[in-house]
């Protein structure tokens, strides 16, 4: 995380993990995969969605295979996200952002279904973060990204919401004082799930993305955001 007295620089890696948890395959291995993945590209935050019922055994065994590298990571934070899957949100946070940092599982939803958003509101510098899937799929009617748009536009300051937001296109909700930024599942299909929403306080960028099968069982793509306000 670069920071000055004019403009705060970081970077986000999210990845939606395809139901991953304690009970899947290979489970050991994945989890270092992963950690592998978090030590490689040293992001300032690190969120995953569509972790099982177990997800604090996986938090556990990822945090244990992480390597030392440019930056240190405190405790990962876990979401309940509920939902018929009983789904859990996953975050690695850098040590840099320090204490003081405010987080919720409940409140706002996105899309027709019954998941949370999960939500921190960081204190130093000021600005918000959300993690979401929403449910049931809205490729349609685009609900989520609706939904998303509203909640980040209600902000004086920075906000973004990054997730798979099960929509097919985000073009159109765009316009200021919200703008959009995606990456295409990278599996085949031409739908494209996972983004990120974000506020004219705020400017979001894709550095990179990559679909990984080899090391994880996932049709989704991790993406790198680069955040900054």
């Amino acid at each position: 995380m670069l920071a000055s007295a004019e403009k705060t620089t970081l970077t986000v890696l999210y990845w939606n993990v395809k139901y991953f948890g304690a009970t899947s395959p290979n489970f050991q291995e994945r989890c270092k995969n992963l950690a592998e993945i978090i030590s490689r590209h040293n992001p300032d935050i690190a969120a995953f969605v569509e972790l099982t019922s177990t997800a604090p055994a996986t938090l556990v065994e990822i945090s244990k295979q992480l390597t030392t590298g440019k930056k240190q990571y405190s405790k990962p934070i876990l979401f309940e996200a509920g939902g018929g899957n009983k789904e859990h949100y996953g975050v690695f946070l850098s040590t840099a952002f320090g204490l003081g940092n405010k987080m919720s599982e409940g409140g706002a939803r996105v899309g027709a279904g019954t998941r949370k958003v999960g939500m921190i509101a960081f204190s130093n510098p000021p600005w918000t973060f959300y993690l979401c899937h929403p449910s049931p799929c809205d490729f349609t009617e685009k609900v989520a990204i609706k939904d998303a748009s509203s909640i980040v536009k209600s902000h004086a300051g920075p906000a973004v919401m990054v997730g798979d937001f099960n929509a097919s296109n985000f073009e159109g909700f765009g316009a200021a004082p919200a703008a959009s930024t995606f990456q295409s599942q990278a599996s085949g299909s031409l739908k494209t799930l996972d983004g990120a929403i974000f506020n004219s306080h705020i400017d979001v960028k894709v550095i990179k993305s990559e679909r990984v099968t080899k090391e994880i069982d996932s049709d989704h793509a991790w993406i790198l955001f680069e955040v900054s306000f």
